[in-house]
């Protein structure tokens, strides 16, 4: 069978869900599927990839694939350094599905991978430079500046859940002290809460009208912009969006305070407004929808094969 050169194939592999699109060279999405799967080594993991693949894509009929995973790579994006999540390290991922797919591959961090896709097809469209801040357990993010991914010398590039915040010694296990992660994620809105409860727990006492709750949200929403206030002479995003589990508090309780604390101290006030601040948009597709992009722009060697 002749492959659909037009068409990609894009991944999202979570510590639970694998997140599977077919998508054309318009970035419209042709198939979707999410499956859970409970791999917890590197073989486990390469099947589950492949079943995935073979779920949406039983014909070969689209050359290409991408994959966007939950944790650190190489400078290179052949390596996975770190996915404990999934129960291996530093193993060279991207040659590997090559081999077991006999396609060409493409790795990106799920983050990244997300950003991109609300940069070209989601809620950043039209942006010169987007600033995703993904809110789960952790922190994660992703930057692009006229088109392309914001990936660093080492590839650690956009890691927004350690910008510095705080001011105590609170500690990150990344080592640091002060990190956002530690006052604006799932974890640290659930540790706030106390007596065992968690981010849910907190986000529904503030729509039962708890004031305690609403005001920790909103402090939360005041240190993600804290965060991107020490972005914006750097970089002079012009889009800031937030995306992940904690989607609904940030509609409702993290977006106000967050674009309170960018008016009150946005550097560049003489010359423009504070970067337009939102949700993402592309949902729980981002990460795949990404990667598929990543995929298309690699400039993979495309090639015709007869089944």
């Amino acid at each position: 069978m002749i492959q659909d050169l037009g068409l990609t194939v894009g991944l999202d592999l979570g510590g639970t869900k694998l997140a599977t699109v077919v998508i054309g060279r318009d970035g419209r999405i042709r198939h979707r599927r999410h499956r859970e799967h409970h791999s917890r080594d590197y073989p486990a993991v390469l099947d589950a990839i492949v079943e995935a693949v073979a779920e949406c894509d039983g014909d070969g009929y689209a050359p290409r694939i991408g994959l966007a995973v939950a944790g650190p790579l190489d400078r290179d994006r052949e390596r996975v350094l770190a996915a404990l999540n999934l129960g291996f390290a530093d193993r060279p991922l991207r040659s590997d599905l090559r081999e077991r797919l006999g396609r060409p591959v493409v790795l990106e961090n799920d983050a990244n991978a997300a950003a991109l896709a609300e940069y070209r097809v989601g809620a950043g469209a039209g942006a010169r430079c987007l600033v995703l801040l993904t809110l789960g357990t952790g922190i994660g993010g992703g930057i692009v500046v006229d088109g392309q991914v914001l990936r660093g010398a080492a590839g650690a590039a956009a890691e927004l859940g350690h910008l510095p915040v705080g001011t105590d010694d609170a500690g990150c296990g990344c080592g640091a002290t002060g990190c956002l992660e530690l006052y604006a994620s799932g974890t640290a809105l659930g540790r706030l809460a106390g007596s065992g409860r968690s981010s849910r727990d907190l986000v529904a006492a503030a729509d039962r009208g708890h004031p305690g709750a609403r005001r920790l949200l909103a402090g939360a929403g005041d240190r993600i912009g804290e965060a991107v206030l020490m972005l914006a002479p750097a970089i002079d995003p012009d889009v800031v969006l937030l995306g992940g589990g904690l989607a609904h508090a940030a509609a409702t309780y993290l977006l106000p305070a967050l674009r309170d604390r960018l008016t009150a101290g946005w550097p560049f006030r003489a010359r423009r407004a504070p970067a337009r601040v939102g949700l993402a948009g592309c949902g729980v597709d981002a990460g795949a929808i990404g990667a598929a992009l990543c995929a298309m722009a690699e400039g993979v060697e495309e090639v015709l094969v007869s089944r």
